[in-house]
């Protein structure tokens, strides 16, 4: 039995890193070679509870590919509520991505750093579940880009001109549908008694919204 849970375990691995699968633009699992793969690797932790299977779970998380989310999504409510939160807070980090500049030496320097983030926040999580570091905050997300209306007319007839308006582009953004498909899949949560974490959860990306659709939206 060792045997044949290594051998599905080296496979899965193999399957679930590979770069290039065919249907790379298509979100259903049933496409993607690495969310099939996922689904094993899940399965298989939730039957041993191999912390090394556990980990590379956790790395799974920050793939980013939608197909990939959902598969993690589907099994959130199966996992304990430590590990679901610790995927969760992962998803979120892997879906901030920073803005590309002119500067190609830039670009890559920003990927570098947006790597370490997510490299950071899977050893973190790793260390929580262990016992031997608190519970990391929920990550922040970044703001919204918002291009402002020009030539908006306020009371008493006065109306801002392009130089009033400030329309700074943030440094990062949000992959919103990884986000969005992480979202939908916290629903089931909402079944029977609610835990306590979720409504601190919901309340921050309810912020962050409400950020995105404020008068200036």
């Amino acid at each position: 039995r060792t045997e044949v849970i290594n051998w599905a375990r080296s496979t899965l691995v193999a399957a679930a890193i590979r770069k290039g699968h065919k249907f790379r633009g298509n979100s259903q699992i049933e496409y993607s070679a690495s969310a099939i793969a996922v689904l094993g690797l899940t399965s298989l932790y939730l039957q041993e509870h191999d912390a090394a299977v556990r980990d590379l779970v956790l790395r799974l998380a920050s793939h980013q590919h939608e197909a990939v989310v959902r598969a993690l999504g589907q099994k959130l409510t199966d996992f304990d509520e430590r590990l679901a939160r610790s995927i969760i807070r992962i998803i979120m980090t892997s879906s901030i991505h920073l803005h590309r500049t002119e500067n190609e030496e830039e670009d890559e320097a920003n990927k570098r750093r947006r790597q370490d983030r997510i490299e950071n926040a899977i050893k973190v999580e790793s260390q929580w579940l262990d016992g031997s570091v608190d519970e990391p905050a929920w990550p922040e997300l970044p703001e919204w880009w918002l291009r402002r209306r020009r030539g908006i007319r306020l009371p008493g007839g006065r109306t801002v001109d392009d130089a009033e308006m400030k329309d700074v582009r943030p440094e990062a953004y949000v992959d919103e549908h990884a986000l969005g498909t992480l979202a939908s899949h916290l629903i089931k949560f909402t079944i029977g008694e609610l835990p306590g974490w979720l409504l601190p959860l919901t309340a921050h990306l309810m912020d962050w919204t409400i950020k995105a659709n404020g008068p200036h939206g």
